[in-house]
């Protein structure tokens, strides 16, 4: 996950637009349930797939 804008990595603690991503779609799929699976498809990589309205999304990490 790359900080906004200039392809640097974010600081330590630092919210960006891949965290708010990631919060956004848990949030606005919440009320699907059990129909949100979640699987680490490997090392910082985290798949998001909503099977009741059909969405899938993928997040990186930053990394260490």
């Amino acid at each position: 996950m790359l900080g906004i804008g200039d392809g640097e990595r974010p600081e330590y603690g630092a919210v960006t637009e891949e965290d708010l991503a990631f919060v956004a779609f848990t949030l606005s799929h919440s009320p699907c349930g059990d129909g949100v699976i979640e699987a680490r498809l490997g090392e910082g990589l985290l798949l998001q797939w909503c099977l009741a309205c059909a969405q899938m999304r993928i997040f990186r990490s930053p990394g260490p």
